[in-house]
């Protein structure tokens, strides 16, 4: 089993109270969102460096507020559903300038006829920031609506009339639909969340929630498929598009019931979502999920704040401790190595490299190379010995004489158990003698600055 050694933690202060924000999809662009401001970030795996920030004007700050961007970061669309007598409203921000230092207020879209629903208590939007999808939140599905809107040729979103979904209503009372919306990067998938839906069982009215999947067709949008409507179903789901350049991409729904991670998968638009792992944990209920995009590792987080890591490809529980545990994330972003958790007065960085786990009587070849070849067949045992911990060259990969990039291995004790760690690095400063100890200083050195 893999796991993640988490080397250093490093945070960036913001100065506003934002309770609410949002990343783009390529975890590039940040933006938190204020009482009074938005300020902007541009993200990486690494660090944060704030670009800007400008004004705008929510109507109940405290309350549910909701926002998505495209993919480069270029629009943020915020949902106000409390505006005017909870008819609702959203509110299209537009960058002014390619690198994101000016912000203007482009467009402000009313529902018409207003109904009273909460018009933007949910939103989404496509890769490219052409299609829209806005959700309501009112407990009647006569009044309760997703609405999609779509950019003219005057870069203006206006109303599809074409669509027109509705819940499927087998059993089902009087509930609310789309409380939360993902969309699929090319916007011809609609995941749609609804937290109060009432069933009729045995007689008895039980308050559920439910996960349906609409698509788009030659015959336009219709429904397609229920995941599931049940009493225990999660509030939190998180909808993984891996291919963004066609419709036969595949697509993946997590989300918790009944103790366990479900994970549902479709290949193609064509194909339904079936059920592909079920992950168990000894959770009975959690705050949030989160996926590295790959699917290799899934975090949760519990209703404590507390942060559990499984496997996704064994199905197990991750080793690993987390330098720290955040007080309450709002956020988190991961990748295979790194997470980001983005909290009420800093953005935390926790920067990570795979462990492999080592038996310690296993002898296998490391290489130190030098002008002559020296292969050491050693066990962690042996090479743990006398000090921990120990440097060698990943088959030689590393050359200090050209620049490049390069990588090398640490072999570590920790908790009595061993491991091997792969770090690669780039080779700027060169030097001129490629002998053992020149390379396990330089080695060395690299390692001190990574984790100190």
């Amino acid at each position: 089993m893999e796991d993640i050694r988490y080397i250093r933690q490093t945070s960036v202060p913001h100065s506003t109270l934002a309770p609410h924000d949002c990343v783009t999809s390529d975890n590039k662009t940040l933006f938190l969102l204020g009482e009074f401001q938005i300020e902007v970030y541009a993200l990486s795996f690494q660090g944060a460096l704030k670009v800007t920030s400008f004004p705008y004007d929510v109507t109940s700050f405290s309350e549910k507020v909701d926002s998505c961007s495209n993919e480069d970061g270029s629009i943020l669309c915020i949902g106000d559903p409390y505006y005017d007598n909870h008819n609702g409203r959203v509110l299209v921000y537009g960058s002014k300038n390619s690198n994101r230092t000016s912000w203007e207020l482009k467009q402000t879209i009313l529902c018409n006829p207003s109904k009273q629903s909460f018009f933007g208590w949910s939103v989404c939007c496509d890769k490219k920031g052409e299609k829209l999808f806005i959700g309501t939140n009112i407990y009647h599905y006569l009044k309760s609506d997703v609405y999609k809107y779509e950019k003219n040729t005057e870069n203006t979103f206006v109303k599809d009339v074409n669509f027109n979904i509705k819940p499927y209503q087998q059993n089902q009372l009087p509930s609310n639909f789309g409380t939360t919306l993902k969309c699929c990067p090319l916007g011809t998938t609609l995941v749609v969340h609804s937290d109060h839906v009432t069933m009729k069982k045995n007689n008895i009215n039980v308050i559920c929630r439910q996960i349906q999947i609409f698509k788009n067709s030659s015959q336009g949008w219709k429904y397609d498929q229920e995941l599931m409507t049940n009493e225990e179903l999660s509030s939190t789901f998180v909808f993984v598009p891996h291919s963004t350049n066609s419709t036969n991409s595949t697509n993946y729904i997590l989300f918790f019931y009944n103790g366990s991670i479900h994970v549902y998968i479709s290949t193609n638009q064509n194909t339904p979502f079936i059920l592909k792992d079920r992950i168990s944990t000894n959770q009975k209920a959690i705050k949030n999920l989160y996926v590295e995009p790959s699917l290799l590792y899934i975090y949760i987080q519990k209703e404590d704040n507390g942060i559990i890591v499984y496997n996704g490809a064994t199905k197990k529980e991750e080793l690993h401790r987390l330098p720290c545990v955040p007080r309450s994330p709002r956020s988190i972003c991961v990748n295979q190595e790194n997470m980001i958790c983005i909290e009420d007065k800093q953005i935390m960085f926790l920067l990570g490299k795979y462990k492999h786990p080592l038996k310690p009587h296993q002898k296998t070849s490391y290489v130190m190379k030098n002008r002559t070849r020296c292969v050491l067949p050693f066990s962690p045992r042996q090479i743990i010995a006398k000090k921990s911990p120990v440097f060698f060259i990943d088959k030689n990969e590393l050359d200090i004489t050209l620049q490049g990039t390069g990588s090398f291995l640490v072999i570590f004790e920790e908790d009595k158990q061993y491991y091997e760690t792969k770090y690669t690095i780039e080779v700027k400063g060169l030097h001129q003698r490629h002998t053992t100890s020149s390379i396990y200083s330089f080695i060395k050195n690299v390692y001190n600055r990574i984790v100190q």
